[in-house]
């Protein structure tokens, strides 16, 4: 069921409402650090450096089940192509910052800064497509 919020998809799973949830280190690791959940394991291709004993999907045999979140920003078509360059630098720039990628790594998350526009494009395009096989292929949304 989609949640608005994973505090209280969380508060959920541990009453038993649910019993198994998909979120993001930063909502789980304080409830992972204190005993309230179990980790099973993680949906990246290769094991996270802030979670090393967690295996993958992929370890346990379900290679059509790798998903990693990703969050990236997004200009309106037709942006001047200086600007799109001028942010894409920056972006960059602030990824880069050895501060702000170590708290990505210890959160566990990966950045994409060697990306581009031009790499980002066929990205979503390419992400897109293979979510919907999976819901298509799940029946999700069917009635």
């Amino acid at each position: 069921m989609p949640y608005k919020s994973g505090s209280s998809q969380m508060t959920d799973m541990m009453s038993g409402i649910l019993d198994v949830s998909f979120d993001y280190l930063t909502v789980l690791r304080p409830l992972i650090d204190t005993g309230k959940v179990k980790l099973l394991g993680t949906t990246g291709a290769a094991r996270m450096a802030a979670l090393p004993d967690a295996p993958t999907v992929l370890e346990a045999g379900y290679p059509d089940a790798v998903n990693a979140g990703s969050t990236w920003v997004s200009l309106p078509a037709g942006t001047d192509p200086k600007i799109v360059s001028k942010l894409s630098d920056v972006l960059a720039a602030m990824l880069a910052d050895p501060g702000i990628a170590a708290d990505l790594a210890a959160n566990g998350q990966v950045s994409i800064a060697d990306k581009g526009p031009a790499e980002l494009v066929p990205f979503i395009v390419e992400e897109t497509a293979r979510n919907k096989r999976v819901v298509e292929r799940a029946g999700i949304g069917e009635r």
